[in-house]
């Protein structure tokens, strides 16, 4: 089982070195142009419930450096039951390009989140859409960092990172590492031309390339993946070309989840899919990908816990292999991003990362799963 465990890990170590050249080669050709020359967006968002993060939200839209009169932002009100209404019309009284769209009733055969972006992305007047979510903030060059792609006629889909925020310093460093780990890996797939998955927080397509794809269609009634799934749309049935943005100011931050039982139940949600991706419109590479990372990361669980039981050295060679592949790859994704890559993190999330992989996938396909935005 070692030699087998190892050679397999060795394989992941192959391919994770191959991903980190792919971000090492493109992270310097992608600086944002000072011009005001800048292309015609529009910024769609879907909020329900959200009035503790609008504020912020629209605050980092007013204090975007893009010109106002290139910027369209859509908003859509999906039947939030707070004071989220209220606060998107008073916001919408002071940004000019601000329009608020208010979604009553979800039809049949959509779910609310996919039905609420089409109804933005049919109102929306220009060609590039960019997308993110209502508890997101940014910096002020966070859209002139996400539309350069789209400067090559080419570009049909772009992504960046999206990590996520804790107060807690500890538990912040956590998050934002597990995260990034994850975009790092999306992203090295992405430049390696192996479109995986992406983030609704932190994404944008052509509006014409959108149609070309069929939009929703097929994964309308799926209640996630307006993204990943919206990705793997664009990677199966066009030519167009699919980016990832890496630099500092193409990063979204979002609000990790604040206990214990809200992070097993993002999670959960997270890997609920995992079927799901053998029965929609998706590609052979996930269809691979996904079984493979899953058996690496048994695999290491397994030889980490024959370690802890007979402490034989040759048990930890495939943690090792592992922890020195992520390590790698996020080290010089950090540096890209210009974020502080820290050892203390980094070793707590390589241990705990394989046994919550494995569990979550194990558990989650067969498990009643409560989403936000139903």
């Amino acid at each position: 089982m070692i030699v087998f465990s190892s050679i397999l890990l060795l394989s992941y170590f192959i391919l994770i070195i191959w991903l980190t050249d792919g971000l090492r080669k493109n992270s310097n050709e992608e600086k944002i142009e000072a011009t005001s020359n800048l292309p015609f967006v529009t910024v769609i968002v879907s909020a329900r419930n959200e009035q503790d993060n609008i504020d912020n939200l629209c605050t980092c839209f007013q204090d975007q450096k893009y010109p106002t009169d290139n910027l369209e932002i859509i908003i859509v009100n999906d039947r939030s039951t707070d004071n989220t209404p209220a606060l998107l019309k008073k916001w919408e009284n002071q940004i000019s390009n601000l329009n608020v769209i208010t979604v009553k009733d979800t039809p049949v055969g959509w779910a609310p989140k996919k039905w609420a972006l089409n109804q933005a992305i049919s109102a929306s007047k220009n060609e590039i859409l960019i997308q993110t979510d209502a508890d997101c903030i940014f910096s002020e060059n966070w859209l002139r960092a996400m539309v350069q792609p789209f400067a090559d006629s080419n570009t049909g889909f772009v992504s960046g990172p999206a990590p996520l925020i804790h107060s807690n310093k500890l538990i912040n460093s956590m998050f934002e590492m597990e995260s990034l780990s994850m975009d790092a890996f999306f992203g090295g797939a992405i430049k390696r031309r192996i479109p995986i998955s992406c983030t609704g927080r932190n994404m944008g397509f052509r509006k014409d390339a959108f149609n070309q794809v069929g939009g929703y269609q097929d994964i309308s009634d799926q209640i996630s993946g307006d993204d990943d799934l919206l990705l793997q749309k664009f990677a199966l049935s066009s030519n167009w070309d699919i980016e990832f943005v890496n630099n500092p100011d193409s990063v979204v931050k979002s609000l990790a989840p604040d206990s214990l039982e809200s992070f097993i139940s993002q999670r959960m949600r997270f890997a609920s899919k995992g079927f799901k991706y053998y029965n929609l419109p998706t590609t052979s590479q996930i269809k691979l990908i996904l079984p493979y990372i899953f058996f690496c990361n048994l695999l290491v669980m397994i030889c980490t816990i024959k370690f802890t039981i007979q402490a034989e050295f040759v048990w930890l060679l495939p943690l090792i292999m592992k922890i020195l592949s992520d390590g790698w790859i996020t080290i010089v994704f950090y540096s890209n991003i210009n974020k502080r890559w820290t050892f203390k993190e980094f070793a707590i999330m390589s241990i705990l990362h394989p046994f919550y992989v494995v569990i979550f996938a194990l558990i989650a396909p067969f498990t009643q799963i409560n989403w936000k935005n139903e």
